[in-house]
């Protein structure tokens, strides 16, 4: 129903307290869970996948490279989503609403930038 393996939900799910163990049936395989805690579960990562972005579709909205994301995290311009659900994904998630916000503050910086007849090259590092 979740979509991910037996070990991924012994190694992961379980031991954040994503989801716990109703009834253990001795082994890995044989473990039964509460459909309630399941189904909540799925919420929660289906409503986070609807507000949250990858960095390939973070970069995609913004119109820069991939490594620009990298250095906009590295620059403390951008942060992952923190927190249990999310930290049981590969890769990092960004807030589809921060994303946006970046790329606004981002174009309004370069339209001054233009306007003034200076460099938008530095962003960020000449972004107030």
């Amino acid at each position: 129903m979740i979509g991910i393996t037996v070990k991924s939900l012994h190694n992961t799910y379980i031991p954040k307290k994503l989801l716990k163990i109703a009834l253990d049936g001795g082994k890995p395989s044989k473990c039964y869970f509460r459909s309630d805690d399941v189904n909540a579960l799925i919420e929660a990562r289906e409503t986070l996948r609807r507000n949250s972005l990858t960095r390939v579709e973070a970069a995609s909205l913004c119109k820069v490279s991939c490594e620009s994301i990298n250095d906009w995290l590295a620059a403390g311009l951008l942060q992952p989503i923190a927190g249990l659900i999310a930290d049981s994904f590969i890769h990092n998630l960004y807030l589809r609403d921060d994303v946006e916000k970046l790329y606004e503050e981002r174009e309004t910086f370069k339209a001054k930038r233009i306007s003034e007849g200076g460099d938008i090259s530095f962003w960020p590092a000449m972004w107030p």
